[in-house]
């Protein structure tokens, strides 16, 4: 009886893996990888004159991890920083 519930379940499972993996496509690849780096990427250029970071806004892949990372989260923390002064002034 376990082996028949245990193969009924298997593609449902598999459906809900697959939706996962797209969640986690939307909330990593593009919110933060994408998103991220373009605004950080825009701000750390604007601040500091056009001489950081020295990869192009395109070249991504080909940045260490460490400056990726810096540059991406960021980006995020500048995202959110403009969302909580836009909230509170809408609701204030």
């Amino acid at each position: 009886m376990e082996e028949v519930v245990t193969e009924a379940a298997r593609p449902l499972l598999r459906l809900f893996f697959y939706i996962f993996r797209g969640i986690l496509w939307l909330a990593w690849d593009l919110s933060v990888q994408t998103i991220g780096w373009s605004v950080g990427w825009c701000f750390l250029r604007i601040i500091t004159v056009g001489n950081f970071p020295k990869h192009k806004i395109s070249e991504q892949k080909n940045a260490p991890l460490r400056l990726s990372l810096l540059v991406e989260f960021l980006g995020m923390a500048i995202i959110g920083f403009i969302t909580m002064v836009f909230y509170r002034l809408a609701f204030q």
